[in-house]
C-alpha cells in the first residue's frame, strides 16, 4: 500500500518524501498518528499535513521558514476557515518579555482593518509552543515576485506602492508604525492586490535584554537612518522603507549592499542611494525623484505622510495611458505562479492547453450558467410565497413595540424555511392600517398567502400578565381562511407561542420541515423574558424612520439592558454592536471608545452564536460601519446568505458594500434583487435612484425616485434625491425646486438642500434667510459638518458684502477649531475649516486642512462618502486661485462615478472663478456627453 498525499489524495509509492503530483511533504509511516484528528504535541518542530495542532488547526501545508519560526497554512476547524499559523522559535517563545511585548502590540495591530493589510488575530500557546494566528493570504510574497519579474514596469510598481500606501495610511491613522516593512512582508494575492503582513511584530522582537533607546529594530536592507541610530521612529520611517521597496521593484536591486548587517545599515545612514535611472533607464524621471525623496536621510525632507506620497504616485500614474495601467494589473495577476506547474511544462504546450481549456470553459460556462438560471427560476416558482402583515396592537400605544416585535419574530422564523418565500418586513410594514383587500395585497406583492392577526398584552400588578395572540392565515386567490388560532398564555410562554404559530402555518401550507429548519423555529433568542422585552424596545426604537442621536441612544440603552439581564443573549449583543457602529458611521461619535464598544459587543455575539446567520448579518454592518472593511463585511454576508438565501436585507447590505467599493453596476443589480423580494420597500428604489445619480443615468434616477414616491409619498429622501439629480442633470432648474417644495415634513438634510437650491438659483439673500429659519448653529450631516455662519459668509461674499462675510468666516473658524480639538479625526471638520481658511487668506493652512480631510477619507476608501472631501479640496484651490490644482481635482471627479457633472459645475456658484479660465471650457466639453447620459 502506498502513501496517500494529505493535500491532493494522490497515491504515492512507499518511502516517498514528497508527493509526485503536487509536491507536498508526505508524512512517513512512523509519523502518521493513530487518528487524523489527534492533536500533535510539539515544541516548535516541523508539522506535517493532516495533523491537528492545538485541537483546532488542521495542517494543510508549510508556507515557509523565517527568522521567527515556521509558517503553516491551516484549516481552523472551529470557524471552518483557512488561516496562517506562525510557530515561534523556542528562543523567542522562551523570552517572556518578548511575548508580553508582542501581546501588547497585537492589541493595537488587531485594530488595523484594511483591504491592503493582513489581519493579525491572536497570540497563544499550546504545550510549550507559542504561535500567532493571522489571516491567510493565498498568493506570493513581493520579494519572490520581484526575483521572478524584476525590474517591474513603472505602472506595475506604482500600482503596488499605492496599495502599500493605503494600507500604511490606515495603520498610521491608528498610531501603528510597521518598523520592518520589506518585500517578504508584503503578499500579492491572486487578484494582484498587495497585503502588508506582520504589523506589530518588529517592535516586539527586540534583542534579548535590550530595551529603550539604542535598540535597532528592522531589516538592514530596508532600514531608515533613524532606525540605524536607534532613535524613535514615526510614519516617515515606514515611508523610507517603502522607498527602498519601490527602488527594488523598478531596478531589481536594493540600493545598498554590505558584507555584514552593520556595514549595510551604516550605508543607509551615511551614503546617498544611486539614482534608479542609472540602473534602469526605463524608470520615468518623476518616479525616480519620488523614490529618492522617500529615501532622504533627513526625515524632514521626505514625504511627511503616506497620503502625501499616495497623491504624488497617483499624479504620476495619471500620466501613463489607461491601457498600460489595465495591462499592468492583468500581468500582475497572471504572474503569480501556480506552484511548480510553469517549471515543468513546455511553453508551447502550455499555450495550446490554455487555448483549449479557455474554449472549453466558455462552452461549459454558458451551459452551466443557463442551467443555473433555469434551476433558480424553477426553485423560485416552486416556493410558496407568503407575507406576514403587521399584527395589530389591541393594547395601549405603549405596547406597540411588543406587537411589532411579534410580527418580526414570526416573519424571521418563517424566513428560515427554504420552501417558503417570505416577503421582507419592510414591504409588509406598508400595509399597517391598510384598507386594501387580501386579494389586492396578494396581487401587489405576488404572494399566495397572507398571515395577519392581533396582539393584546394584559398586564397585571402581580407580574407581567398574560398575552393573547390571534393569528389568521388567508389564501389570497379566493380570500379563504386556511387556519386561525387563539393563543392566550402567560407572557413567559411567548417563545412557545411564536414557535407554535410558525409550525402551524408550515403545516397548513403542506411544507415538510428539515431538521435544521425545525430547530431554527423552536430555539428562542433568550430564556429571559425581561431581556427580551428590552431587546424588542431596542428594535422598535431602531426602526423609527429618521436617524436622531437621541433615538439611537435609546436603542443602545435598550440593548445594553438586554445583555445585562441575559449575558448570553447573542442577538442583543449583535444589535448592540451594530448600534455603536452606526453612531460611528454617521459620525456622531468618532472616538476610539465608541469603536471599542462596538468591537466588544461583536466579539461577544460571535462567541455565543458563531453559527447564526443573523449574527453574521449584523457583524457585516459592524465591519462596514466601524472599520469600512468591505472585504470582511462581504465574507460575513456570504456566511449569512447560506442560512438566509432569499433575504432582502442581506442583498441590500451587499449593495451598500458594492457602492463603497465603487462597484456600482453590481450595487444596482443587488438593489434590484432585494426589491424583487421586498417590492413595497420604498428605500430600495430610493437607493437605486442614488446609484443611477452617481453613474450619471439621470432619467433612470428620476424614474426610480418617482417609483419610491408612489410607494411612500410621505418619505423625504425620494424628493431630496430628485432635487440632487436635477442639480447634476440640468443645474439651475425649476424641477429641483418643485421636488423640494413637495416635502411635507422636517428633515435634517432639508435646510442644507434649500440653502444650495437658492444659491444655485442666484438668490443669495434668500439662501441666508433659509439658514435663519432653522434652529441651532450647525448643519451636521453624514457627509458635511458646517457652521451656519460659514454658509452665510459665502452668500455675503457673493452679495459683495465683504465685512459681513469676514465676520461670519471668523465666527465659523472659532467654531470649527474648537470642534477639531474634540474630534481630530473627523474629515468633515478639516474640510470645512480648510474652506474657511481659504476665504480668510490662510493659504498654507487651508490646503493642509483640505488634504487632511481627503487623507482621512479618500475616495479609494469609500467611493461615495469620500467624494465631498475631494470636492471641498477643489473649492479650496479655486478660492485660493490655484486653478490648475482645482481643475485636476475636478477632472478626477468627472472621470469617475460621482454627482459632479458639467451642468452642476456651470451653475454651482463655488466654481464662478473658473468660468473664464481657458482650460475650464475644454474640460467641460470633454465630459459633456458623459454628464448627459440617457
Amino acid at each position: 500500500m502506498g502513501i496517500e498525499c494529505p493535500k491532493c489524495r494522490f497515491d504515492n509509492p512507499e518511502n516517498t518524501t514528497y508527493c509526485g503530483k503536487c509536491g507536498a511533504r508526505l508524512a512517513a509511516q512512523s509519523d502518521i498518528p493513530a487518528s487524523d484528528t489527534k492533536t500533535l504535541q510539539t515544541s516548535g518542530e516541523e508539522l506535517f499535513p493532516g495533523y491537528t495542532f492545538a485541537d483546532r488547526y488542521q495542517i494543510i501545508e508549510e508556507l515557509g521558514t523565517g527568522g521567527m519560526g515556521r509558517v503553516y497554512r491551516v484549516l481552523d476547524t472551529k470557524l471552518n476557515e483557512e488561516v496562517a499559523l506562525k510557530l515561534l522559535k523556542s528562543e523567542i517563545a522562551s523570552d517572556k518579555k518578548t511575548l508580553d511585548r508582542f501581546s501588547n502590540e497585537l492589541k493595537i495591530a488587531r485594530k488595523i482593518v484594511h483591504k491592503n493589510v493582513g489581519r493579525m488575530f491572536d497570540l497563544n500557546e499550546e504545550r510549550g509552543t507559542s504561535f500567532i494566528a493571522m489571516e491567510y493570504v493565498p498568493g506570493e510574497d513581493l520579494k519572490s515576485f520581484i526575483r521572478r519579474a524584476a525590474p517591474l514596469s513603472a505602472t506595475r510598481s506604482i500600482s503596488i506602492a499605492k496599495q502599500i500606501c493605503e494600507g500604511l495610511s490606515e495603520a498610521h491613522r491608528l498610531g501603528v508604525i510597521h518598523r520592518d516593512l520589506k518585500p517578504s512582508n508584503i503578499m500579492i494575492d491572486k487578484e494582484g492586490n498587495a497585503r502588508i503582513m506582520d504589523f506589530g511584530i518588529a517592535r516586539s522582537l527586540k534583542a534579548k535584554g535590550m530595551t529603550g533607546e539604542g535598540v535597532i529594530i528592522g531589516t538592514p536592507e530596508y532600514m531608515s537612518p533613524e532606525q540605524v541610530e536607534g532613535k524613535d521612529v514615526d510614519q516617515r520611517s515606514d515611508i523610507y522603507s517603502l522607498g527602498v521597496i519601490l527602488y527594488e521593484m523598478v531596478t531589481g536591486n536594493v540600493p545598498f549592499e554590505g558584507e555584514t548587517p552593520f556595514s549595510l545599515a551604516m550605508k543607509h545612514k551615511t551614503e546617498p542611494p544611486p539614482d534608479p535611472r542609472d540602473i534602469n533607464t526605463q524608470v520615468p524621471e518623476e518616479l525616480s525623484a519620488v523614490v529618492l525623496r522617500c529615501m532622504e536621510k533627513d526625515r524632514e525632507k521626505r514625504y511627511q505622510s503616506t497620503g502625501e506620497l499616495l497623491t504624488e504616485l497617483s499624479r504620476i500614474e495619471k500620466g501613463f495611458s489607461r491601457t498600460d495601467a489595465i495591462l499592468s494589473k492583468r500581468e500582475l495577476k497572471a504572474e503569480i505562479p501556480r506552484k511548480r506547474l510553469q517549471y515543468f511544462i513546455v511553453p508551447g504546450i502550455l499555450l495550446l492547453a490554455a487555448i483549449l481549456i479557455t474554449a472549453g470553459y466558455f462552452i461549459f460556462e454558458r451551459v452551466f450558467q443557463k442551467g443555473k438560471l433555469e434551476s433558480a427560476a424553477l426553485s423560485a416558482s416552486a416556493r410558496k410565497m407568503i407575507v406576514v402583515l403587521p399584527f395589530e396592537n389591541l393594547g395601549p400605544p405603549m405596547d406597540e413595540y411588543f406587537a411589532e416585535g411579534m410580527t418580526e419574530e414570526i416573519t424571521s422564523r418563517l424566513a428560515n424555511i427554504k420552501a417558503l418565500g417570505v416577503i421582507a418586513r419592510e414591504s409588509a410594514a406598508q400595509y399597517a392600517d391598510t384598507d386594501k383587500t387580501v386579494q389586492q395585497i396578494g396581487e401587489e406583492l405576488g404572494v399566495d398567502y397572507v398571515l395577519g392577526g392581533t396582539v393584546r398584552w394584559a398586564r397585571s400588578q402581580e407580574g407581567l400578565g398574560r398575552v393573547r395572540i390571534t393569528p389568521k392565515l388567508i389564501q389570497t386567490s379566493d380570500n379563504t381562511y386556511l387556519w386561525a388560532g387563539d393563543y392566550e398564555h402567560v407572557i413567559d410562554d411567548i417563545f412557545e407561542i411564536q414557535s407554535e404559530i410558525a409550525q402551524s402555518v408550515v403545516e397548513k401550507l403542506g411544507v415538510t420541515l428539515l431538521e435544521p429548519e425545525r430547530r431554527a423555529i423552536e430555539v428562542p433568542p433568550t430564556e429571559n423574558i425581561d431581556a427580551y422585552q428590552a431587546y424588542l424596545r431596542g428594535r422598535w426604537h431602531a426602526g423609527r424612520p429618521h436617524f436622531t442621536l437621541e433615538n439611537w441612544n435609546l436603542v443602545i440603552q435598550s440593548y445594553q439592558q438586554a445583555v445585562e439581564l441575559d449575558p448570553s443573549f447573542a442577538l442583543a449583543y449583535a444589535e448592540l454592536s451594530k448600534a455603536h457602529s452606526r453612531l460611528y458611521f454617521f459620525q456622531h461619535d468618532l472616538s476610539e471608545k465608541r469603536r471599542e464598544m462596538a468591537r466588544k459587543a461583536a466579539n461577544r455575539a460571535f462567541e455565543l452564536a458563531s453559527e447564526s446567520s443573523k449574527i453574521h448579518l449584523v457583524l457585516s454592518y459592524y465591519y462596514l460601519w466601524a472599520f469600512r472593511d468591505s472585504q470582511q463585511a462581504l465574507r460575513e454576508l456570504e456566511i449569512a446568505e447560506k442560512g438566509m438565501p432569499h433575504n432582502a436585507e442581506v442583498m441590500q447590505a451587499k449593495a451598500y458594500i458594492y457602492e463603497l467599493q465603487g462597484r456600482f453596476e453590481e450595487a444596482r443589480d443587488a438593489f434590484k434583487n432585494a426589491f424583487e423580494i421586498s417590492p413595497r420597500n420604498a428605500s430600495l428604489p430610493t437607493e437605486l435612484m442614488f446609484v443611477y445619480w452617481y453613474t450619471r443615468r439621470y432619467p433612470q434616477a428620476i424614474e426610480a425616485a418617482n417609483q419610491a414616491i408612489a410607494l411612500a409619498p410621505d418619505e423625504v429622501w425620494p424628493y431630496l434625491g430628485k432635487a440632487f439629480v436635477y442639480w447634476s442633470w440640468k443645474g439651475k432648474t425649476e424641477e429641483a425646486r418643485s421636488a423640494l417644495e413637495a416635502i411635507s415634513k422636517s428633515h435634517s438634510w432639508l435646510p442644507w438642500a434649500w440653502f444650495w437650491q437658492e444659491m444655485i438659483d442666484g438668490r443669495y439673500r434668500e439662501a441666508i434667510k433659509r439658514l435663519s429659519l432653522t434652529s441651532g448653529e450647525w448643519i451636521r450631516l453624514k457627509m458635511f459638518a458646517r457652521p451656519k455662519s460659514m454658509l452665510s459668509a459665502f452668500a455675503y461674499e457673493l452679495l459683495n458684502e465683504p465685512r459681513l462675510a469676514r465676520r461670519d468666516y471668523e465666527s465659523a473658524q472659532l467654531s470649527l477649531e474648537a470642534e477639531i480639538k474634540k474630534w481630530p479625526e473627523d474629515p468633515r471638520l478639516h474640510s470645512s475649516l480648510g474652506i474657511v481658511y481659504a476665504h480668510l487668506g490662510r493659504k498654507e493652512n487651508a490646503i493642509q486642512m483640505g488634504k487632511r480631510a481627503v487623507e482621512l477619507f479618500p475616495v479609494s476608501r469609500d467611493a461615495v462618502y469620500g467624494i465631498p472631501y475631494a470636492i471641498d479640496l477643489a473649492f479650496i484651490y479655486t478660492t485660493l486661485g490655484e486653478y490648475e490644482e482645482a481643475l485636476t481635482q475636478i477632472e478626477y471627479l468627472l472621470s469617475k462615478p460621482s454627482w459632479v457633472s458639467v451642468s452642476w459645475l456651470r451653475h454651482d456658484p463655488r466654481w464662478i472663478p473658473l468660468l473664464d479660465h481657458p482650460e475650464f471650457k475644454p474640460l467641460l466639453g470633454k465630459y459633456s456627453k458623459n454628464s448627459q447620459k440617457q
